[in-house]
């Protein structure tokens, strides 16, 4: 099909989009659609491929490397940390007694202040989450350049980036800086950015850590906390695998270990969790709308079926898009595709990789395991960094679950 001029092959089979994906940029790039979006959040209107290139080929890879998984747990517990912080310190916030209180500030909110402490270090104490929601809820409207639709927003970005260049100018005075900003302001220097430049990269960086994990973490406690047999199994979970981590005190009474604590000393600290964690994938599957654009940088066969041997042939400037909503909704590999299944991806159910008895499995393509997408793949910073895995998101929902328990967070009665 084209497209605004664009030849577009759509792409919904899992072979084709894991082919896409697992291409990792090296014939089908995604240059020209990260520079949109570089320019719609942060707005640069010069230099931006440049920009684009130390953000995804230089500034990506270094948080990767220095959020490996090995030493991630050194992230996860000053997260964690802060993160209980800020929800106590928003209940703390709010009247006595029962209150409406919004679940996508809640979690924004609190999920954005303890990404700014862990990756920013505790120089950065501005409350930006009005402004960053403000820019992101604008954003489609700016890349498809809707007309006055995305203005509200123009003081929000101007705003944000003022603070940015204030924080790049205090932290390269000399203040306390945590690894991912001491390697980013390595970059930085090597590549003699001015200061707006900086600004405008931690930007699109902080937005990228923001939007689409905040969505899915919002969606997975909707679904938790609507269904209180599914909020109970999750609790039963969850206090089993904290209690193998309980220090016994005296006269035999549990001590629940402090969870920041637990998440520095122990890395399987959070092992165990395959109802949680399904609950997080089955989100994903079922809320994500993302669409990873590439375009071809030269002749090329896509399999997009490897078992019957189908492939399409894709010319070089052409694009193709995996539509990974065309996978995770269709009815050839998951049953009821359109309904939330919160044990979907437990092994237990589906060890064999198909769904349970509907009554036409014989229909269904035999496969090792369910297809699934999490965050677009790719080396992108907003898709592929690992605090934006399901790992954080468990975490994120464990520790709105402690709160819950101890009486700090409200309910949705």
């Amino acid at each position: 099909m084209s497209i605004g001029g664009r030849h577009l092959t759509v792409i919904s089979s899992p072979d084709g989009i894991a082919a896409i994906l697992r291409d990792q940029h090296n014939i089908f790039k995604s240059d020209s659609i990260q520079i949109e979006l570089t320019q719609a959040i942060a707005g640069p209107r010069e230099n931006v491929p440049r920009l684009q290139e130390i953000l995804q080929h230089q500034i990506a890879p270094m948080v990767g490397r220095t959020l490996a998984k090995m030493s991630l747990k050194k992230f996860t517990s000053t997260y964690v940390a802060r993160l209980l912080q800020e929800m106590n310190s928003f209940v703390a916030r709010s009247e006595k007694g029962r209150k409406a209180v919004s679940l996508m500030e809640l979690v924004g909110r609190c999920r954005l202040a303890a990404l700014c402490h862990a990756f920013f270090g505790p120089s950065f104490t501005d409350d930006i989450y009005d402004d960053i929601n403000c820019l992101d809820e604008s954003v489609y409207a700016r890349l498809y350049r809707v007309p006055f639709d995305w203005r509200p927003s123009t003081g929000a970005r101007k705003r944000l980036i003022g603070r940015l260049c204030a924080y790049v100018a205090q932290v390269e005075e000399g203040s306390a800086l945590v690894d991912v900003m001491m390697g980013t302001l390595d970059i930085f220097r090597a590549n003699k950015l001015t200061i707006e430049e900086k600004a405008w990269l931690l930007l699109v960086f902080l937005w990228g850590l923001y939007a689409n994990s905040t969505n899915m973490t919002f969606w997975a406690l909707t679904e938790i906390l609507a269904d209180g047999k599914l909020a109970a199994q999750l609790r039963a979970e969850i206090d089993s695998v904290l209690h193998a981590h309980m220090d016994v005190g005296k006269g035999d009474v549990p001590c629940i270990t402090d969870l920041p604590a637990l998440l520095r000393t122990d890395t399987h600290a959070l092992d165990g969790l395959p109802l949680l964690d399904s609950v997080v994938q089955e989100t994903i599957r079922l809320r994500l709308i993302s669409t990873p654009l590439r375009q071809a940088s030269c002749d090329t066969e896509l399999v997009v079926d490897a078992a019957a041997g189908q492939r399409v042939i894709v010319r070089k400037g052409e694009y193709v898009m995996a539509h990974l909503m065309g996978t995770h909704w269709d009815g050839r590999w998951f049953e009821q595709p359109d309904k939330f299944v919160p044990d979907r991806f437990t092994t237990g159910r589906y060890a064999s990789g198909l769904e349970g008895s509907d009554g036409d499995n014989s229909t269904r393509p035999k496969r090792t395991k369910l297809p699934f997408f999490g965050w677009g793949g790719g080396r992108e910073i907003v898709s592929g960094h690992p605090a934006n895995g399901p790992g954080s998101r468990r975490t994120e929902m464990l520790s709105f679950h402690r709160s819950a328990r101890d009486g700090t967070l409200p309910s949705m009665k």
